[in-house]
């Protein structure tokens, strides 16, 4: 037999766990969009400003925000602006804890050698000669 569990503050709302991954699954997708736009207009205002090949600078810049961002400040914080914005952490699964340094600069790395490999290239290889 089942009974509802009673605080003082109100009653608890039973959630399925499915539910929650659902809502997780948004929040994630929303706060990596924010994230690639901050790292997108951070990059592109630079590559504006320099009087250096764009698309260089802008990869070049976008690179270093997004390391900066997503690496030392992440580990520091413990998540990132578009994270923060939707609510979400970064937590080691087992711990609870915030991820290491070393973590999160394995997980920059591959995000960096998908990004290049999907995005990169593709518009490098569309520039006219």
């Amino acid at each position: 037999m089942e009974t509802e569990p009673q605080t003082d503050e109100g009653s608890l709302e039973v959630v399925r766990r499915r539910d929650l991954g659902v809502a997780a699954r948004w929040q994630g997708i929303c706060a990596l969009v924010a994230d690639l736009a901050l790292h997108l207009t951070v990059a592109l205002l630079v590559a504006s400003r320099l009087d250096l090949p764009f698309l260089f600078t802008a990869v070049a810049a976008y690179s270093v925000v997004s390391f900066v961002h997503r690496v030392p400040l992440q580990s520091w914080w413990g998540t990132t602006t578009g994270r923060a914005l939707f609510g979400l952490r970064c937590v080691v699964e087992a711990t609870g804890g915030k991820a290491t340094l070393g973590m999160l600069l394995k997980e920059w790395l591959l995000t960096s050698c998908w990004f290049v490999i999907v995005a990169v290239l593709p518009v490098v290889d569309a520039i006219p000669n």
